[in-house]
């Protein structure tokens, strides 16, 4: 069985049993499996281990690096940082959709006394779901399409009796790459009045 030519190599032999109900010998060498013709398959399992949570590691510092650099890293640093062409798209942490430049989210306001009160979206929507947030899915903008308000309106006067009046806001980044911070914020429809 363990002959002393093998060296330091340790030698173990499992009895496989393959569906077709044939019995097959394999003997395995330090992570490496090695059929009964002597052929080796893959390499040690350690440092293949090893290898992938390097390159993932690497992948993973370099994908957070392009992903803050312009927001983040050039403003702190106060000058041009050096990308990395070709190896992440320019939408960052949208990686393979074609996307537009604009982006757009749904304000409830509610109004007591003539003074409008921003509603948390995650009280329109309570979401009991693990690990699924419709808030951050922007499922609130769907109150904007065209006679949502019939059904809307009642309903946040019957979840917030504190508000005489409800403001319903389309909040719009025109140009998100170019101008981070312009914002247009107009009022989509008015629930009480």
């Amino acid at each position: 069985m363990f002959s002393p030519q093998m060296s330091s190599r340790k030698r173990s032999e499992k009895i496989v049993i393959l569906k077709c109900g044939r019995i097959s010998k394999r003997t395995t060498y330090h992570g490496y499996s090695k059929r009964p013709n002597g052929f080796e398959i893959g390499m040690n399992i350690q440092s293949r281990n090893r290898l992938i949570s390097i390159f993932v590691i690497l992948w993973l510092a370099v994908f957070y690096y392009e992903s803050t650099c312009y927001y983040y890293l050039q403003p702190l640093f106060k000058r041009e940082l050096p990308r990395m062409k070709f190896l992440f798209p320019p939408a960052g942490w949208i990686m393979f959709y074609n996307i537009g430049d604009n982006f757009g989210y749904t304000e409830v306001y509610g109004v007591k006394d003539g003074n409008p009160q921003l509603i948390d979206p995650h009280q329109i929507l309570q979401t009991r779901a693990i690990g699924y947030d419709n808030i951050n899915r922007n499922a609130l903008i769907t109150v904007l399409s065209q006679g949502m308000s019939d059904t809307f309106c009642p309903f946040l006067k019957r979840k917030f009796l504190y508000f005489e009046k409800f403001l319903v806001t389309y909040v719009e980044y025109p140009r998100l790459t170019e101008e981070p911070m312009e914002r247009t914020q107009t009022v989509v429809y008015r629930c009480g009045e």
